[in-house]
């Protein structure tokens, strides 16, 4: 007898309910099958923006949808979401295209509130946990291989010529064969400007791993113009 003969004979002598829970069963298999290969295919989504004006969120949106790239909004529509590999072009793009109003944005890194610890504790860690974003950002770019970056935050003072405002320092690794344009890097002081608040583009500076300044932050003599970001960028190339 053959074995569908024999599947044949076993369906015949069940009784109408066994029928009834087999097809079931059979219909939840394949149902909970579907559902994990289609939810498996799904890219997984991360933020590319959070803490966004209306009115940038919406434009960023909408370029979104002009290339094709799928999103996700939360938090009342400030945060946008898309998939993970995207993130650190996306940013770069959006970056470039000047398409932020000037306003701070963040990246929904983590709670700044932490239990138990100092204004001063939390201030910390959130300035590292925004360089370590950045840095991470920057090595998706295609020509870069590693990356570091270092903020200097403004420091308030009743005297005001003792006030300073932010600053930070990029330092990065490229890759053998590769160089950054320069539309590149200005994407990059755009993006390290708008996610560190206070901190104007004009106070970011960007050099590689052999001490070469790429943004426009020297004098005529070679000298760096900004002292301040001297310093902080001898800071980052220690750390590098």
């Amino acid at each position: 007898m053959s074995t569908f003969q024999q599947i044949k004979d076993i369906w015949s002598r069940l009784p109408m309910a066994g029928k009834i829970a087999t097809i079931g069963s059979a219909i939840a298999t394949v149902g909970l099958i579907g559902a994990m290969v289609y939810y498996g295919s799904q890219p997984e989504y991360g933020v590319l923006f959070s803490d966004l004006k209306a009115e940038d969120a919406q434009t960023i949106v909408d370029k979104l949808k002009a290339s094709g790239v799928p999103y996700n909004l939360a938090n009342n529509g400030t945060t946008i979401q898309v998939p993970h590999e995207k993130i650190s072009e996306l940013r770069l793009q959006v970056a470039s295209a000047g398409v932020l109003s000037g306003g701070h944005v963040g990246f929904d890194l983590f709670d700044r509130t932490t239990f138990g610890a100092t204004d001063f504790a939390q201030q910390v860690n959130y300035r590292r946990a925004i360089e370590g974003e950045l840095a991470k950002t920057l090595e998706g770019m295609e020509e870069v291989e590693g990356a570091r970056v270092h903020i200097s935050p403004k420091k308030e003072s009743v005297f005001t010529e003792k006030a300073e405002g932010a600053k930070a320092s990029v330092m990065l690794r490229v890759k053998q064969g590769k160089e950054l344009s320069n539309e590149r890097t200005d994407s990059i002081v755009s993006l390290v400007s708008s996610a560190v608040e206070g901190l104007e583009p004009s106070s970011v500076s960007v050099m590689d791993s052999r001490g070469r300044l790429l943004t426009s932050g020297r004098a005529k003599n070679g000298a760096f113009s900004d002292t301040g970001a001297f310093h902080a960028q001898l800071e980052a190339k220690q750390k590098i």
